[in-house]
């Protein structure tokens, strides 16, 4: 499966609300036309909170949407970009996004859960200086990432190591396009559950572990909506 991550920022002539609509309403359902989409989701920002002792991004404010698509293979994904409909579908893209950052990554999962969970957490990592990516992914995948599951807070837990950028070099993208090396997703049941493990014993010990190799952290709270199952 093929997974892409976009980070989107509205036109500056619409408001929020106009922004969240078009999304929504219009370009949204577009996809729903599209076999080559097997997964859609729209993640709307409510929040980006602080993240005390570790370094970040200057983009608070920026980003207000976060794109999730899943194709069946490369094969399908590549001729999908290059198709009618795919040209079309960002033609509308431009009539409500000032600004995007596509990433391509691979997803594992960590943590699963059948019943639904009520708030979304995604957090934009970038290694820690004299580590190689592979290291970063390394750390992540086979020590970091298999705690979250002694965690029984967490009900979900994904993690996407970044492939490749997307987004042309020369495009603006906040300064991310070469610096985000992981992406993770962790999902609880709704917001005081979240607030509280963020404060708990446990959740220390896990960002003492992410210290290792995880050098800047960008938080965002999320309203997950999914499109296409």
């Amino acid at each position: 499966m093929i997974k892409t991550i976009g980070f989107i920022k509205r036109r500056p002539e619409l408001s929020h609300a106009q922004f969240i609509d078009h999304w929504t309403n219009v370009h949204a359902e577009m996809a729903k036309a599209f076999p080559q989409i097997r997964r859609y989701h729209l993640n709307y920002v409510l929040e980006e909170p602080e993240r005390a002792g570790m370094a970040s991004w200057d983009i608070r404010g920026e980003i207000e949407g976060i794109a999730e698509i899943w194709y069946d293979d490369l094969a399908t994904w590549q001729a999908f970009r290059n198709s009618p409909e795919a040209i079309a579908w960002r033609a509308d893209g431009q009539r409500f996004i000032g600004q995007v950052l596509v990433l391509r990554v691979e997803e594992k999962a960590f943590v699963e859960f059948k019943g639904t969970a009520g708030v979304k957490s995604i957090g934009l990592l970038g290694r820690k200086d004299g580590l190689s990516p592979q290291q970063f992914a390394d750390h992540w995948t086979n020590i970091h990432a298999p705690m979250g599951r002694n965690y029984p807070q967490i009900r979900r837990y994904h993690i996407n190591n970044v492939v490749e950028a997307l987004t042309p070099s020369d495009a603006p993208s906040w300064g991310l396009r070469d610096s985000i090396d992981g992406i993770a997703e962790i999902w609880f049941d709704n917001q005081d559950v979240r607030k509280q493990y963020g404060t708990s014993q446990q959740a220390v010990e896990w960002r003492a572990d992410g210290a290792l190799f995880i050098d800047r952290i960008f938080p965002f709270v999320v309203e997950e909506k999914i499109i296409i199952a």
